[in-house]
């Protein structure tokens, strides 16, 4: 499509993301909302500022940006998350 990806890194969110975030959901299905149908209360978001993204409220740190969709390269051998 030749635009930037944008992205947000988030360090110190909510830890039931580092359940949610390797789990094998459709491609439509909200992350932020099972979430919170597993800890039985929504995952307060706010907007970031840079990028038109969302993150938890109640992360430490959060990196934002665009990555760069100019090139490719190949990816390294990683082990299989789900797998």
């Amino acid at each position: 499509m030749g635009v930037p990806l944008q992205a947000a890194v988030v360090i110190g969110g909510p830890p039931i993301l580092t359940y949610i975030g390797p789990a094998g959901f459709a491609y439509n299905e909200d992350e932020y909302m099972m979430a919170g149908g597993i800890i039985g209360e929504p995952v307060e978001l706010v907007k970031c500022k840079t990028v038109d993204l969302e993150v938890p409220a109640d992360a430490d740190i959060v990196i934002e940006g665009e990555l760069s969709t100019d090139e490719m390269m190949l990816e390294g051998p990683h082990g299989e998350v789900r797998g």
